[in-house]
């Protein structure tokens, strides 16, 4: 597991001008006040912490507020509103204007990684602030733009795919600074000048989540006393193939026909919700599967956790999960696919792995779990200690810790306090 920190101390604000620019919009009402959906909102505040002059570019959707979002009432933030249809007519040549106007004015900027297309914003505010010589830096979260492992692709999704791979490619070839969550994305997709590149995983939970050794070693101790009964499993995600969702249902059928008593929890909603539901209506001896819904990301979820000998994450996908560190902050094992984003993050002495989309597999990890309760213990205390320096404040303050070594190496001062 790679985690980049530049210095043990902590840099001044930096005072620079700082424009973020993302796809993820802003919803106004009909008193023009904004808001956000709820965890992008407790990641976007933490950027004025350490930055003094912060804007924010996005598209702006005016109506009816969607489920889920919060008020964003921030002072420190300044915004460039961007129109939500890129594709009409009118729209792209004042999403150009507004953006070319707003990367004249910063000094550095902040984007992803969008599609092959280079009208879209992203790669639109990358060779913008190349061209306006202002400094860049790209964070890669995930990679949607590639072929979902779980299903065979067709001609023109491989072609759509290899061509957004080469345009990022080239993005991020020409990036200041690039920052990734996992070793996979720096090494496929940063070819030159790989000293650029730093690796800091994505972690959504605060300090005070984290619980307490003594917590987690009573929850572990109710656990273990009850070890004739059930391998309790919990999975939190989205209900789509890519999560591997289906190989998680092949695998409780086995545990049901081995006689292997597995209790495997689903909380998350999606495309194959109502396949979940039929496999949750079967008679069953052994095993059982109950679909909880969704709920808030916040203290019920976290308390939730601890009844749970492990946390499944079964992902096709190469993406990085925000689970994981959820369950360790709970002192709560993985049982993990063998993905770049999970063996990235996921020590071997906090979690175990399995191939990804091979559910005999997943299922004898299950078997040998609930052989072996006591070693889960242990798995799920050295993730409790994972946790502590994996939090969302840490993640900020490597970033920052980062952006103002670059920016002194590069001799800009001037902008870092």
């Amino acid at each position: 597991m790679t985690v980049a920190v530049e210095t043990t101390e902590t840099p001044m604000p930096l005072s620079g001008h700082y424009l973020l620019v993302i796809s993820i919009p802003v919803y106004c009402d009909v008193d023009g006040k904004r808001y956000v959906d709820a965890l992008w909102h407790k990641d976007l505040i933490r950027h004025p912490d350490y930055i003094s002059h912060f804007t924010l570019a996005c598209p702006r959707i005016d109506g009816p507020l969607p489920e889920g979002v919060v008020l964003l009432d921030d002072p420190r933030i300044q915004f460039i509103d961007l129109p939500a249809r890129f594709k009409q007519t009118l729209a792209l040549p004042i999403m150009v204007g507004r953006l070319w106007q707003a990367i004249g004015r910063a000094d550095v900027v902040h984007t992803g990684l969008g599609g092959w297309m280079l009208t879209s914003l992203h790669n639109i505010a990358t060779f913008a602030a190349k061209l306006r010589g202002k400094y860049l830096l790209i964070i890669v979260e995930s990679s949607p733009w590639r072929t979902d492992l779980s299903v065979p692709a067709r001609w023109p999704e491989r072609i759509d795919a290899a061509l957004s791979e080469w345009v990022n490619r080239c993005c991020i070839n020409m990036t200041d600074l690039a920052v990734f969550t996992q070793a996979e994305y720096k090494q496929s997709l940063l070819t030159r000048r790989p000293d650029r590149g730093h690796i800091i995983h994505a972690s959504w939970i605060d300090d005070d989540n984290i619980a307490s050794e003594a917590a987690v070693l009573h929850s572990w101790n109710e656990k273990l006393a009850e070890s004739s009964g059930s391998l309790n499993l919990l999975f939190a995600g989205r209900l789509v193939a890519a999560k591997g969702v289906l190989d998680l249902l092949d695998a409780l059928d086995l545990a049901e026909a081995h006689g292997v008593p597995v209790h495997l929890d689903v909380l998350g909603d999606g495309e194959l919700a109502d396949r979940c539901r039929t496999a949750a209506a079967k008679p069953r001896r052994s095993t059982r599967l109950r679909l909880l819904g969704t709920t808030p990301y916040g203290p019920s979820f976290f308390k939730q956790l601890h009844g749970y000998h492990a946390v499944v994450v079964p992902s096709r996908s190469d993406e990085q999960p925000r689970i994981v560190y959820d369950a360790f902050s709970q002192g709560v094992p993985v049982l993990a696919s063998n993905t770049p984003g999970l063996r990235d993050c996921v020590p071997t002495h906090a979690g175990r792995f399995f191939p990804s989309g091979d559910a005999q597999a997943l299922f004898e990890t299950w078997r040998q779990a609930a052989a072996q309760r006591s070693a889960l213990k242990t798995l799920g205390l050295n993730g409790l200690k994972v946790a502590a320096n994996m939090t969302h404040r840490h993640m900020h303050l490597n970033r920052w810790r980062l952006l103002d070594g670059s920016l002194r190496a590069r001799g800009s001062r001037q902008l870092t306090g």
